[in-house]
């Protein structure tokens, strides 16, 4: 006898922090945007910057989830990165308690993507007192968790346009067709380039945007190989290159220096390849360092 399916109540997923913001990446960049932040990732990026999403995080419900992306932009919110603590912190917008762990298995059953409706979220007047349309899911690495899926399914189901951040690492065609998928190929100076799952390329369409970080000339050249030989921008709406962030020798994480993003500009511009630059849009406009942004 078939288990009747669950209730949004009853299905669970371990949430690091729930804000509301300026989406600073993709071709989304500049839209307020609500993220939810899972907890978890499985990589260990030599330039991560939101560490602090492998161990902090709490139990919510599905429904739970749906109603703080509802409330998070329609109750006048603090400005980002300088409100309240979420409950359990004392001090960093978004900090949560430490919760046991979620199933975090790959998930194994879903549905590729909805065009993206900016109509309403551009309106902007009409939706003064009522709550954000576009939500991103990122983390760590969201698809770890499987009850990701029926979450992302009921904000597509309630009008919502929905992104998912996620590296090449997890299986992507799960997704709901519905959901936009920015995947993030990782790069030899990630230290994570082996762990590309290449077979998501096939599920590609035209609504997914590729993302590369690159750290030097060398994950350059890298990228350009993976453009000449998988044809991405043919296949994709929009392939995303960025630098992390040039430090100091002797500041370097991981051995990671950095690439300057005027050299990387030259380079793009010099090759003429068929890409879009980017920037971390949120980091220009508060503290690099800040959460909940």
């Amino acid at each position: 006898m078939t288990k009747p399916a669950k209730s949004l109540d009853e299905q669970t997923l371990l949430i690091n922090e729930i804000f509301y913001s300026v989406q600073g990446e993709s071709t989304y960049a500049g839209l307020p945007c609500v993220f939810v932040r899972l907890r978890g990732c499985h990589l260990r990026c030599a330039y991560c910057d939101t560490e602090y999403a492998f161990h902090e995080g709490e139990k919510q419900s599905l429904q739970a989830i749906i109603d703080e992306v509802e409330s998070v932009s329609a109750t006048n919110p603090s400005p980002p990165g300088g409100g309240g603590p979420r409950s359990g912190s004392e001090g960093d917008v978004g900090v949560v308690m430490a919760a046991g762990d979620e199933d975090q298995s790959e998930p194994n059953s879903a549905p590729t993507a909805l065009t993206p409706s900016l109509s309403r979220g551009e309106r902007g007047l009409n939706q003064t007192q009522s709550s954000c349309d576009l939500v991103e899911i990122t983390g760590g690495e969201p698809l770890l968790q499987r009850n990701v899926h029926p979450l992302m399914t009921a904000l597509c189901d309630a009008g919502k346009t929905v992104l998912i951040e996620t590296s090449g690492a997890c299986d992507i065609s799960v997704c709901d067709p519905r959901v936009i998928r920015i995947m993030d190929l990782k790069t030899p100076g990630s230290g994570e380039a082996h762990r590309n799952d290449w077979n998501n390329i096939a599920h590609l369409n035209e609504r997914d945007e590729v993302k590369f970080v690159l750290t030097s000339r060398g994950d350059y050249e890298w990228m350009v190989k993976q453009l000449e030989e998988h044809r991405l921008h043919e296949r994709v709406n929009a392939v995303l290159v960025s630098a992390v962030h040039k430090v100091e020798p002797g500041k370097e994480i991981a051995g990671c220096l950095g690439l300057s993003i005027t050299e990387l500009a030259g380079w793009l511009l010099q090759d003429r390849l068929p890409v879009r630059l980017q920037t971390q849009l949120h980091k220009l406009i508060w503290d690099p360092s800040a959460r909940g942004v």
